[in-house]
């Protein structure tokens, strides 16, 4: 059954789980089940409807929990690259809180927000990219793009909401009892996110709560983080293209024109070694980029010339060293860093390598040709 809209969203920081209190919480003594003190009259006008809520709880964390790996397995098969994927259920004292506020007629179909799940992503155009595998993955009822509502002199921020239930393509005894439960998903940027959070910790829900000279300051941060949003696409973009570009320089003599950085490295490795790992550990390549001579180094050119010079040296050095047989556990970084101890003794002396290896890496330097090693 389709969820009645109008509902406000809950802005909270997930997880939103409620801690019992032993000092104001304490047992119903006919069902042994914890009751908010300030709630007892609730509990004792309709216990059916708390009973009914306790034995759907586990449910709903059942829900959270599918929706929650659907979405995050869903956006890695996708590359898209997200912060968090989280979930909360509602608690049983904000339930009670909801039923004293509001009147329902069936507040388990007309209270949406039982299960909640928050996606945490990096740019705002993965919002859309999020969007559409979520509609391909569940049954979307109900969705609100909340910023296109906004005047720009309004407080608040973006944020995208949907109702949804599983979709067709899960099956079997597991899902029965969780098809006809709906789910609400909010999907954020990570400055979006902020933003929520600190609102919440500063408790304005509404702007007419909000006194005048602290307004104008929220406005001006809104439209900053907006601006702040639009910036890192902005610069992810740039990127995207500066690694385009390095990618089109397939011919060798090209790579004197690309400038050694983080970036430009790992496309190199990836292309010069594929099938291989970029990196042993992570991390590994900027801890070694950190220790290369910029000056020596300040293009591709010189790392390539360093690893086709050992093309043939390399393999020598692993059967001398013992390590011929650990070549599914070499990474493209790995294959770099020997290239370049081999032809640099300066870098391979500075380098805290025991004397035995660094005796193989110079026997090994002994095999490429005086011109390719002068180089």
């Amino acid at each position: 059954m389709p969820a009645k809209s109008g509902r406000q969203y809950a802005e909270q920081p997930f997880p939103n789980q409620t801690v019992p209190n032993p000092t104001k919480d304490r047992p119903m003594e006919s069902s042994g089940l914890t009751v908010p003190v300030e709630n007892e009259e609730s509990w004792r006008d309709d216990p059916d409807l708390i009973r009914k809520f306790n034995e759907q709880k586990a449910d709903y964390e059942l829900l959270c929990a599918e929706i929650v790996y659907s979405v995050d397995a869903l956006a890695k098969a996708s590359k898209i690259r997200i912060n968090s994927v989280s979930s909360r259920t509602k608690s049983l004292e904000s339930f009670l809180e909801k039923l004293e506020r509001k009147s329902y007629n069936d507040p388990f179909t007309e209270i949406t927000d039982f299960a909640g799940v928050r996606v945490v992503c990096f740019y705002e155009d993965d919002i859309a990219r999020i969007e559409s595998l979520i509609r391909k993955q569940f049954r979307v009822v109900e969705a609100d793009h909340k910023g296109k509502a906004i005047d720009v002199d309004r407080f608040g921020y973006n944020a995208t909401h949907f109702l949804v239930y599983l979709g067709d393509s899960v099956s079997g005894p597991r899902y029965d009892s969780l098809r006809e439960l709906v789910c609400e998903i909010q999907v954020r940027t990570v400055l979006q996110d902020a933003w929520a959070i600190f609102t919440h910790h500063l408790m304005y829900k509404h702007e007419d709560q909000i006194p005048d000279s602290i307004k104008r300051e929220l406005h001006a941060l809104s439209g900053a983080l907006e601006t702040a949003d639009t910036a890192f696409q902005a610069i992810r973009d740039k990127r995207d293209r500066y690694i385009e570009s390095v990618n089109q320089s397939t011919e060798r003599e090209c790579l004197v024109s690309v400038s050694t950085n983080l970036d430009s490295l790992r496309e190199y490795l990836l292309r010069e070694f594929p099938g291989q790992k970029l990196e042993t550990h992570h991390g590994e390549l900027s801890q070694i980029l950190q220790t290369l001579p910029r000056h020596k180094y300040p293009t591709l050119k010189q790392i390539d010339d360093a690893i086709e010079a050992t093309r043939e040296a390399r393999p020598w050095f692993y059967e001398a060293s013992g390590s011929a047989t650990q070549e599914d556990g070499r990474s493209a970084t790995f294959e770099m860093i020997r290239a370049l101890w081999i032809v640099d003794e300066e870098l391979r002396d500075k380098t805290r390598i025991v004397k035995k290896q660094k005796e193989m890496l110079r026997q090994a330097r002994e095999m490429i040709p005086r011109d390719e090693a002068e180089e």
